[in-house]
């Protein structure tokens, strides 16, 4: 079990398979992606992810102080890890 995942189930998240490969792809993104990205991301692992499912499942990680969203110069939403919880620093 990933980090990511780790603490979605000690938050007491119910796991379904999807939000298991999001956060799996969560964690082992050494960037900043967007939603849309991480839907491609996930939709490679598990083609019955919709982009809805994404959004959703993002939404649920804010919440809970796994994920935090920027807005990009151009509009776009990246995703990164809560500092508490990221293991892999980026050099974007």
């Amino acid at each position: 079990m990933d980090r990511v995942e780790k603490l979605c189930v000690e938050k007491g998240m119910r796991m379904t398979e999807q939000r298991r490969v999001i956060a799996r792809v969560v964690s082992n993104s050494h960037d900043h992606p967007d939603v849309e990205e991480l839907h491609r991301r996930a939709a490679a692992v598990d083609s019955g992810i919709s982009i809805a499912t994404v959004y959703r499942t993002v939404r649920l990680f804010e919440e809970a102080g796994i994920l935090s969203g920027t807005i990009s110069a151009t509009g776009a939403r990246a995703m990164k890890r809560c500092p508490s919880i990221t293991t892999i620093t980026s050099s974007t």
